[in-house]
């Protein structure tokens, strides 16, 4: 099965997970979904800067919260 990590009611989901911790650079590669209660983002590839609270999402990229929904490459 796939990768999975869960902590609260944060999950995420993907072929491959890296975790850089000197950067706070969490990397979701394939299939990667990442669900909690305040957003949904999903695509091929998912990096996520943690200290600029910023995603990179890329291949059928979709991004959704109370405010906003995205989707595109």
């Amino acid at each position: 099965g796939s990768p999975q990590f869960q902590q609260g009611n944060a999950k995420s989901v993907a072929d491959q997970m890296i975790y850089d911790g000197l950067n706070e650079v969490y990397q979701l590669d394939g299939n990667a979904k990442y669900l909690d209660s305040l957003r949904y983002v999903a695509g091929q590839h998912i990096k996520y800067y943690a200290a600029l609270q910023y995603y990179d999402i890329q291949g059928d990229a979709v991004f959704q919260d109370k405010d906003i929904a995205l989707n595109g490459e």
